[in-house]
């Protein structure tokens, strides 16, 4: 399981907020460091090759080594021993981290590229976003060929078979806390949760002698965290954490999986506690009950308030973060004449209420937590980089990273 973009603070401004303790709590086993071959800041196509080949490559490369050649990853070397795969995530499929486990790209944005090499790679689930690209005709062809079930609505969820193909939105699942408070959206697109559960009993359904490999990522805690917003960045990784608790039942039921969670990198660089240097009131203050008031993403709310002024554009503003704007944030506000102009000034508004600041809108260096469970996952303890998870996954499988690298040795990486 993956975070994506979820670093140390998250948990305890997530844990704070839910006001009880996480399910990844009593699991944290170490910690990850992230950089990658060319950068001390790893992107996440670098950051998910680390994890799914053992190599370190250079930012933007999707299962490649540094001079562009194909490397292995650990979801090949499982198909190859037999062994049923799935990846379900809520970013589109063909986007970076499960692209780094499934396909071999000199870039990241060769997503047409990416999602060919994922429709026959094998993968007997596959479930998030990217309906942009998996729609096209050529690659709906190629997944009717392959054999893929295709659903596009949360209602044909439970009644899907193996190989399934779920795509349920052009491009990235919508946030979690706008698809809670918009019906449509909750009826028809379903959450982290749902998908993985659905995922682990097709699994147990085939009952499969080899067992399973199942990527599962919260892609949209990066997301949030890329736009500086609390609230989806709460929801997003409240959803992760519940995901977990799900995982874990299941685990423990079996009692002979392998369970491991951790973050490709930390985005934000999220300070809990912020004191602004105006500002005159309790320096160790910090108000994150705030989030619960909002009733979206501040990209939602952004959409509301765009074609808005005075008055009217303020009390939106109220009415949606349950925040009566000061001076300056009418300004912040006032000053915004574009999309991606609004949605920061809520963000920062947000998060100014709430005695939150962030040091970046885009990754950091920071150490991430690894959380494991079952057999043999003292592998897992104290400190390792990215790449050691890959091979320390297939030591304990015998997937052979090194045969399908061999295979791979005259595959074109760029389109």
């Amino acid at each position: 399981m993956i975070g994506d973009g979820f670093g140390p603070a998250m948990a305890t401004f997530t844990r704070t907020l839910k006001g009880s303790p996480l399910a990844i709590d009593g699991y944290v086993i170490g910690t990850v460091s992230t950089k990658s071959a060319n950068r001390l800041i790893t992107d996440s196509a670098a950051a998910a090759t680390a994890m799914a080949t053992g190599v370190l490559t250079k930012n933007r490369g999707i299962g490649i080594f540094e001079n562009g050649t194909a490397a292995g990853t650990i979801l090949e070397a499982a198909i190859e021993a037999g062994v049923s795969c799935g990846m379900v995530v809520t970013s589109p499929i063909h986007h970076a981290t499960p692209a780094g486990f499934s396909a071999h790209a000199n870039s990241r944005y060769s997503e047409d590229f990416i999602t060919k090499q994922q429709l026959q790679k094998g993968i007997k689930v596959m479930f998030g976003g990217g309906a942009n690209y998996y729609n096209l005709p050529d690659n709906r062809l190629l997944a009717e060929e392959m054999g893929y079930h295709i659903i596009n609505d949360t209602s044909q969820l439970n009644s899907t078979q193996l190989p399934a193909l779920g795509v349920f939105a052009y491009d990235g699942l919508p946030f979690e806390v706008d698809r809670l408070n918009q019906p449509e959206q909750f009826k028809h697109v379903p959450s982290l949760l749902e998908m993985a559960t659905r995922a682990l009993e097709l699994f147990k359904e085939e009952d499969n002698e080899k067992g399973f490999f199942l990527l599962i990522e919260g892609s949209e805690i990066d997301w949030a965290g890329h736009n500086n917003d609390p609230v989806a960045m709460y929801y997003e990784s409240l959803q992760l954490d519940q995901t977990f608790e799900m995982v874990m039942e299941f685990a423990k039921k079996d009692n002979d999986t392998l369970v491991i969670l951790t973050a490709d990198h930390e985005t934000g660089g999220l300070g809990i506690g912020y004191h602004y240097s105006n500002d005159p009131g309790d320096p160790y203050s910090w108000e994150p009950q705030v989030i619960l008031k909002s009733k979206g993403s501040s990209e939602y709310i952004a959409n509301k308030l765009l074609p808005l002024n005075g008055s009217l554009l303020y009390s939106t503003f109220t009415e949606y973060t349950g925040i009566i704007p000061s001076v300056e944030d009418k300004l912040e506000l006032d000053n915004a004449k574009n999309f991606s102009e609004m949605y920061h000034a809520i963000s920062l508004i947000v998060s100014k209420t709430a005695r939150m600041g962030w040091t970046t809108d885009q990754h950091t260096a920071i150490d991430v937590n690894m959380v494991g469970y079952g057999p043999l996952v003292t592998h897992f303890c104290g400190n390792q980089h990215s790449n050691q998870i890959a091979t320390k996954i297939a030591n304990i499988f015998e997937w052979d990273l090194e045969l399908i690298t061999s295979r791979l040795r005259h595959f074109n990486t760029t389109p």
